[in-house]
């Protein structure tokens, strides 16, 4: 993947990495905060709305057709990532869930 930007955007984003902590003090956070926030979303790549929508639907419905009809395989564990094969019954899609270890909870004996 490439990014093409502006001289005006490298500079901006040059300059906010070179800054130390004292510079840093100094900012306006609300103002620095839109323009990070600005300049982050210039180099994000574009989302996939279908992607988007099993997220916010926290992969219970087929990111293809939306449907809820969907199986999950088992669950196979890497470390600290976990896998799942998950399979649409409606349009047949197949994709793989990708967790990853957030926390855990203490188990009270």
């Amino acid at each position: 993947m490439s990014i093409t930007l502006d001289i005006a955007t490298a500079a901006r984003i040059h300059d906010l990495l070179e800054l130390d902590l004292a510079e840093a003090r100094n900012f306006d956070k609300e103002e620095d905060a839109a323009e990070i926030e600005r300049l982050c979303t210039a180099l994000m790549p574009e989302r996939d709305p279908k992607l988007a929508a099993y997220e916010a639907n926290a992969g219970t419905t087929c990111p293809h057709c939306q449907s809820h009809d969907i199986e999950g395989g088992f669950v196979d564990i890497d470390g600290n990532q976990a896998y799942q094969q998950v399979r649409c019954q409606a349009c047949h899609a197949e994709w793989r869930d990708v967790y990853r270890f957030a926390s855990f909870e203490p188990v009270t004996q």
